[in-house]
Parts: structure tokens; sequence; C-alpha cells
């Protein structure tokens, strides 16, 4: 063979995956030609894809020593340098293979993709432009270009490019699933379920998508959809935690399970995912003085614009400094003016959303942190996975939603008396539940410059009923007893908050004709302001609002709620509880019914509360925030003297 057929077959063996061959054929003829740098580069190549980086490395600068003005040697060596991290070393390689060759689209889009990489998104743009003007139908390019629009938020600018992947590529199966989710964060459900199912019919073995499907459902408050779609995601791949962690999300909202079986679901999620990593959980040497200052970590995707956000920024701003130094672990890209609002407050503010759960569990036990507080639980962004891998003494679970995640690994859930009263109710939750003795919330209202209306009743003629809780949470559960409600109160009305998507239907068609009006999103003040339009609010089952509650409380509306079976089904218990109105807290559809249809005839008693329960609200455990503070940094206390023990 000639030295060109030996490069020809280590070249075929490298792509059938036969590195060993491919390596060997390589080795020999570099032992006869040393000097040969299209052998050495090839050698690169395949021990890049061996992982042996370091080797990789200096077979490229070899071949760069031999022929120093060749941009595909350059380009290689920066792949293999991007690979090892080293960004600046990479960029410098890719720039002078472009100065060489300076048409070179491949090497433009490597170099948007390294830019991308250090965050130096601008220039990243600036390159994948570069590429398309030498090559106005580089797929590639458009995709990468596309995608970082979209994590800019740019999406209309996404969905051109996307558009125009799919004219030249109509089997593009990342242009049609990319294309979704940017129409998706533009509300436009509809045509994201589409475009998401084109995706699947051409790759529908790919759970990816079926997760995302499931996501977009989940959205338009179609649960059971959702819940199918998971299933078969984890199908296909029963190791998929995320999509798993999102079907247990999902099942919170179905009224047909019960608390065994998320129980059951969450147990299970446990030992296929993180069970596993115990094994590697290091012991911890934090200094256990029990009255010192204690390290206080948060883990959360949401700390911006929120409503986990603005409740964790309560926290952050009210610990006792002397006592507590708090640290922020965000797990988002994304910032706005609360997370602005989150690095000026006096904390220690990490980024964890480019780090593997590994490299985070280190920075976490280089930061001696004592108390880890999951904020997520089973919810979209959650790191679960890093909880798993145990990198602080005590671990809680808080805010997300008042369950918990059935990890070994998580020590504790916070709770309240009224979430969780007795422990027939906690016992389907993993972990210890420690009740604050008030409330689980700390309300603060989106804005206080908001004013009560009058009774809208008094005027209409009639009573009008609402519910601006999240599309998910009204099951088929929730629009029984909206409709059996609607019915008992004769003329009333219902205002209804629901995204503009065919799944309105849904609501449309249980509820009697024409006495529903959907509201679609709204920026804080017109939310707010939707309120004054309406007289009584009406709770979710089986998963109640939470923040949404207390927004009908703030602007006067009574709401009615329906205690139930699991730990999400009491939030409206706990909240009208602590401002001492239990008598709108039902124990059965027929009796939340009548509660609704009492309040409703009595509109003297209705102008009354309105001009009243804001006080009731202000003065009440739900927005004493300082006790609050203090009842949340006793229950760290405790757990931190109960790891000493």
């Amino acid at each position: 063979m000639t030295t060109q057929d030996q490069l020809i077959a280590a070249v075929g063996h490298h792509k059938a995956g036969q590195f060993t061959e491919a390596e060997s054929i390589c080795r020999q003829i570099l032992s006869i030609q040393a000097d040969h740098p299209v052998a050495w580069n090839i050698l690169g190549i395949i021990l890049m894809d061996k992982r042996d980086f370091t080797q990789s490395i200096d077979c490229f600068s070899r071949a760069l020593e031999l022929h120093p003005n060749s941009p595909d040697f350059l380009s290689n060596r920066a792949l293999c340098f991007r690979a090892m991290g080293k960004i600046p070393q990479a960029i410098a390689d890719l720039q002078q293979a472009i100065k060489i060759n300076p048409n070179d689209a491949g090497a433009h889009l490597i170099l948007g993709n390294t830019l991308a990489q250090a965050e130096r998104f601008k220039d990243a743009a600036a390159a994948y432009e570069a590429s398309l003007r030498i090559n106005p139908n580089f797929t590639d390019a458009m995709l990468r270009l596309a995608s970082l629009y979209q994590n800019l938020g740019r999406h209309e600018e996404a969905i051109e490019l996307f558009r125009k992947v799919l004219a030249i590529d109509p089997a593009c199966v990342n242009a049609h699933a990319d294309l979704a989710a940017s129409l998706n964060s533009l509300g436009k459900a509809d045509q994201a379920i589409a475009s998401l199912r084109k995706a699947i019919d051409l790759e529908p073995n790919r759970p990816q998508l079926w997760g995302n499907l499931a996501s977009y459902l989940f959205g338009t408050g179609d649960i059971p959809a959702s819940l199918t779609c998971n299933d078969r995601a984890l199908a296909i791949d029963p190791r998929a935690a995320r999509i798993h962690s999102a079907k247990i999300g999902a099942m919170h909202f179905h009224p047909d399970f019960s608390a065994k079986e998320i129980f059951d679901e969450t147990r299970k999620w446990n030992s296929t995912h993180a069970a596993p990593l115990a094994s590697a959980i290091r012991p911890h040497d934090n200094d256990r003085s029990p009255d010192r200052p204690l390290r206080i970590g948060y883990v959360s995707p949401d700390f911006r614009d929120h409503v986990v956000g603005w409740n964790a920024l309560r926290l952050a701003r009210g610990h006792h400094r002397d006592q507590f130094q708090v640290f922020c672990y965000s797990n988002d890209t994304v910032s706005d003016h609360v997370t602005a609002l989150f690095r000026d407050t006096a904390v220690d503010w990490r980024s964890i959303a480019n780090l593997s759960d590994d490299r985070a569990a280190q920075m976490i036990r280089d930061d001696r942190i004592d108390i880890l507080v999951d904020l997520s639980l089973h919810t979209f962004g959650n790191r679960l996975l890093l909880f798993a891998r145990k990198p602080a003494p005590v671990q809680v679970s808080y805010l997300g939603y008042c369950g918990s995640t059935g990890l070994d690994a998580i020590d504790y859930r916070l709770s309240d008396p009224h979430i969780d009263a007795t422990e027939a109710e906690a016992q389907f939750h993993a972990g210890t539940t420690i009740r604050l003795p008030n409330c689980y919330w700390c309300y603060r209202p989106g804005r206080d410059d908001i004013q009560v209306s009058t009774l809208p009743a008094k005027k209409n003629g009639f009573v009008t009923l609402i519910s601006l809780n999240n599309p998910a949470k009204i099951s088929s559960a929730t629009l029984d007893v909206w409709a059996n409600t609607l019915a008992q109160v004769p003329q009333s009305r219902m205002i209804v908050y629901y995204p503009n998507c065919d799944a309105r239907r849904r609501v449309a068609e249980r509820l009697p004709q024409g006495r529903v009006e959907f509201v679609g999103g709204q920026q804080v003040a017109n939310y707010l302001r939707t309120y004054h339009r309406a007289d009584i609010a009406l709770d979710t089952t089986p998963f109640n609002g939470g923040i949404t509650t207390c927004d009908c409380l703030w602007m006067g509306l009574p709401i009615v709620t329906l205690s139930g079976r699991t730990s999400v089904g009491r939030a409206g218990k706990s909240i009208v509880s602590n401002i001492g109105q239990t008598q709108w807290i039902a124990a059965t559809p027929d009796q939340f019914v009548q509660i609704a249809a009492d309040l409703a005839s009595d509109l003297s008693r209705l102008a009354t509360l309105r001009a009243s329960l804001r006080g009731m609200l202000r003065s009440s455990p739900v927005m004493d925030e300082p006790r609050f503070i203090n009842d949340i940094e006793s229950a760290f206390r405790q757990m931190w003297l109960r790891w000493l023990a």
C-alpha cells in the first residue's frame, strides 16, 4: 500500500469507530515518515475522539510545525483545546485559521461555537453571521445563530432563522424542535405543539422530544396528555432524570393520584437516579461549633422575576448576618431586575448553570456550606442530582411547592401546621418534616400601590367569580366544582386566566356557555387590577393556589378553598387559616359550592370583607416578615444541632 492508501484506510477505520486500527496505521506511517503532517493531523483527530486530549494536542502541534499555515490543522487543534476547556487558546487558533483563509465558513462556525461557550454572545453572533455571508445556505450556522438568539430572548429572529433552515431542509428535526421552543416562549402554544409533533414524526425515539411535548401540554393545562408524553419518553429512556422529575411534578396536578402514589414515584426517582450516587458521598468536616454563624446555601433556577425568586429574596435580605452567611447558587443563565436585587443584597453569588453536578458539588463543599436548601423540588431546572451527591451535611427542600423530593440525601422538608397538621398527613414525604410555627410563605404583593376597588356586584347586578391560577391547576375536579358553583349562584359570571390556545375549549365546554371570560398573561399592575372586576375567588384542586391566593386577599376578595388529600392541596387552608377565616375552607366539593353560594348571597358582607381583607392580611403571619425569618432561622439552627448530635 502507498502512504496515501494507508491514510485512506486509517480514515475508514476511524469513521467505523475502529480507533485502535486507525491509530496503529497512523503510527506505522509516522515510524517511517516522522515528518508527514497529514498523518500527525489524522492521528490527532483519532486521539481526540478517544479523549486523549494531551497527546492529541501534541499531534496537532507537530503537524503545525511541519505546515504552520494549515487552517485545517489550526481548527482541529482549536476543537481539542475547546474540549479541554482551554477556550482562549482555541479562540487564538481559530482566529489564526480565519486570517489564513477568511472564506472558510466552517472555521467561522467553530469560532462562533467557541465564543458562545465563553459567553461572548455578541462576538459569537458576529462569527455566525460571517459564516452565513460566505455560505447563505449553511444550515449549521443558521441553527447555531438561531439558538443564540433564542438564549438571548430574541425569539422572533430565532423563529425566522429556524424557518429558513426548514425551507432548505424540511426534515431537520432540531429545527422543528427549536422552533417549537421559541414559539412556546412567545405564548404560541398551539404552533409550538404542532412544530414539535413534526419533529417527533421524524424521530419518534428521541425521549427529549416527548419530554418537551409533555412540558408544552402541561403549560396548556392538559395534564393527562402531558403525563402520557412523559411516560412515552421514560419508556425510551428510563434514566432520563429530568423527564422523570417532570412526571412527578405533573402528578401533583392530577386529581386521580393519591399522596402515596406520588410518594412512591418520588422514591422510584430516588432509587433510579440518586441512590447510585450514594457510594460517592464523602464525610463532612464542617466546624462543629453549635452557636457559630451558619453558612446557608440556596439552590434555584428562579432567582429572577418568579414567585420563588421574590420569596427567596425575602430570605436572602432578611437573614440576621451576625448568625447566617447566605450563598445563592443560580442554575439559570437568564438575569433580570430581580436577579440584580439578589446580587446587590449582601449574598455570595454563584452561577452553576454551566457546571456539572460534580463540579457544582465541589464548589459547595469548597464554600463549606452547612445547610443547603433546594428551592425547586421536582420543578423545571432542579439540580436534585447535585443534592444526591450530598455536598453539605444538612440538606432541606422548600418553596418550589410544599411536597418532598423523595431523596434519601435530603434530610428535611419545611411545612406548617395547616399544610401538614398531623403525622398522617406528613407520612408520605421523604425526610423529616419541620413545621414552621405559623406559615409556609412570606407574602409581599407585586405592587402595593394598586388600591382595592368597591364591590363590582353592586353595580353589575350579579356576582363575578375569578381564578387567575396557572392553567395546569385547572383539573377536571376543579372544573366540576366551578361548574356547580356557577349553577348554584344565579346569573354569576367567571373570569379565568388561560393562554390563548386551543386548550381553552376544555374549560369553555365544561362551564356554562356565555358566562366565562378568559384573560391572558398580563403585567403585574394589570393582573392585580383584574381583581377589581370580581367579587369572590375560587381556588383550584388538587393543587391549590399559593401566592395567587394571597393576591386575591390583598385585592379584597374572599377565596373559597377545598382542603385536599396532598400537601399541595392544603395551601389555601394554610393561608386563610392564618388570616382567621377558616369558614372558607371546604372539606368536600359540595361544601365548597355551598360556601361560595353563601358568600354570593350576602353583598353587604362581601363589601365589608373587601374593605377589611387587606388589613387582615397585613396583620397576619402571612406578611410578618421578621417573624417568618426568625421561624426559618430557628428551624435551621434546630437542624444544625441535630446534625451535631
